[in-house]
């Protein structure tokens, strides 16, 4: 076996165990507190082989400073988490508990783009 088909199959054998080829699901989460998708702008989250939770989606209309969802304790953050994101408006700050799980959004409640939210877990 030349030195070549060794690199290649060693480089293989790990693309294969480290990364999953096939993405979780998105998950829809249960809003709350009057916060409704965005028609067309799907709104979920999920959690890669790396531990990382993503979201995705536009949402709106909730009442400021309120819970919009709850997420399983298994996609918490290794620590409260902020984030400054676009919003019809201008900008609005959605914050990740740690210890409640809870994502919660201050600012503005129209049309709030949670596209570029992705965090650790523990």
């Amino acid at each position: 076996m030349s030195f070549y088909s060794l690199v290649r199959d060693y480089v293989n054998n790990i693309a294969d165990s480290k990364a999953n080829k096939i993405q979780a699901e998105w998950v829809a989460p249960s809003l709350v507190n009057n916060w409704a998708q965005v028609e067309g702008k799907t709104v979920g989250y999920r959690k890669d082989d790396f531990g990382r939770v993503w979201f995705k989606g536009t949402i709106n209309g909730g009442t400021v400073g309120s819970e919009c969802f709850v997420l399983p304790a298994s996609h918490s953050p290794t620590q409260e988490v902020s984030f400054t994101v676009r919003a019809n408006t201008g900008t609005a700050r959605v914050i990740i508990s740690s210890t409640l799980n809870a994502v919660y959004i201050y600012g503005s409640n129209d049309n709030v783009v949670l596209d570029a939210i992705s965090f650790p877990t523990n």
